[in-house]
């Protein structure tokens, strides 16, 4: 919820936030063709990247941790949210494979 009834710079940011990283992740990912020990190595820069971007969303207070989160959280949590990412990718395209080879 905004803190406003209108719309700020910040609220547009914070909406953009999630939506624009995730494509960007996923795009280059598959644009650089990553396999292997560089996987590993671009999902633990983007958890860095998640986590900063977080630090300076905190910083000109997007979020709130005041009320018992803990931010040392945060970077597992990344790491593990986008290790799924790219494993689902991998999982919708080789279903996706399987079920254009029926039709």
């Amino acid at each position: 919820m905004n803190d406003k009834p209108e719309n700020e710079v910040m609220d547009i940011v914070y909406y953009c936030m999630y939506g624009f990283s995730g494509y960007f992740f996923l795009y280059f990912y598959v644009h650089w063709k990553l396999s292997g020990i560089l996987t590993l190595v671009y999902i633990v820069l983007w958890s860095l990247f998640a986590y900063l971007y977080e630090l300076a969303a905190q910083a000109v207070d997007i979020f709130d941790f005041s009320k018992g989160y803990d931010r040392i959280y945060s970077f597992p949590i990344y790491l593990y949210i986008q290790s799924f990412f790219i494993l689902f990718f991998h999982f919708i395209t080789k279903e996706y494979g399987k079920l254009k080879q029926k039709f």
